[in-house]
């Protein structure tokens, strides 16, 4: 399953990577922080890759597409050798404010969400599903020359939501 979510974060990027739609793109990693999950479990921890592609100027901002792929990994609050992974695929669309000539960049993101779910509670009874969702989120980016410095926080509204909290450092071209 892990295979099928790389490879859909794969086609999109190279689908929408084209000159008539994209005429900028960034690319970051990112540190999760997230939420304890409605289940029990302490607070998750987790990393990640997205690239973002600018569609279309507006007198306000920028519309992009955001597409990222991230793991997140919790442990039991009881236990402290059970742990939970979530591997996510997430594709949305990003609004970009243009404010202080641009060097300040607030967005707003809406889109869905891929997770696969596994569960090592038990090593003979593992518990691994596939869940969408459904994730806004809020954020602002600094743009220092062509380094981005960014923070993020999203709502992951699916089976046992959560909310991240992500700072992010990457690239524009």
């Amino acid at each position: 399953m892990l295979k099928r979510i790389i490879l859909y974060i794969i086609i999109l990027v190279v689908f929408f990577y084209n000159k008539q739609l994209s005429h900028t793109h960034e690319i970051d990693g990112m540190f999760h922080l997230a939420t304890e999950l409605s289940s029990g479990w302490n607070t998750g921890l987790g990393g990640g890759i997205g690239v973002t592609f600018d569609l279309k100027e507006v007198p306000l901002g920028i519309l992009q597409l955001r597409v990222d792929g991230s793991y997140i990994r919790w442990k039991n609050q009881f236990h402290t050798s059970n742990i939970y992974l979530r591997y996510v695929a997430f594709t949305g669309l990003r609004f970009s404010l243009k404010i202080l000539a641009g060097y300040i960049r607030p967005f707003i993101d809406l889109g869905g969400e891929i997770n696969y779910e596994k569960n090592e509670f038990n090593p003979s009874e593992t518990d691994n599903k596939v869940s969408f969702g459904f994730t806004p989120g809020i954020g602002a980016q600094i743009k220092l020359s062509s380094v981005l410095l960014g923070m993020h926080i999203r709502y992951h509204l699916l089976r046992d939501s959560y909310v991240t909290f992500t700072p992010t450092l990457g690239l524009r071209f």
